[in-house]
């Protein structure tokens, strides 16, 4: 029982702190061109440039957490029947 009650405050704590910064901050940031003189030469492309947009992990965590559940009852079953 403790182990379980270890494992669901883990995996709660685990989701709650993944996503505590919801914006990009490099997001509005232009480093595509570089700014130095505008009037002397043309603006050259630099570095990677912005990143893009962020993973879609956040849309299927409900399902990967179903899936995992659902594993961990099937092989505690599996076990029990074995004993």
């Amino acid at each position: 029982m403790k182990k379980f009650l270890f494992s669901l405050m883990l995996m709660i704590s685990a989701v709650s702190f993944a996503q505590i910064n919801e914006g990009n901050r490099f997001h509005n940031e232009n480093t595509a061109v570089e700014a130095g003189q505008p009037f002397s030469e043309t603006a050259r492309p630099k570095g990677p440039g912005n990143p893009a947009d962020p993973a879609p992990i956040s849309d299927y965590i409900p399902v990967l957490v179903g899936v995992s559940l659902a594993l961990a009852v099937y092989a505690a079953q599996r076990n029990t029947a074995k004993a």
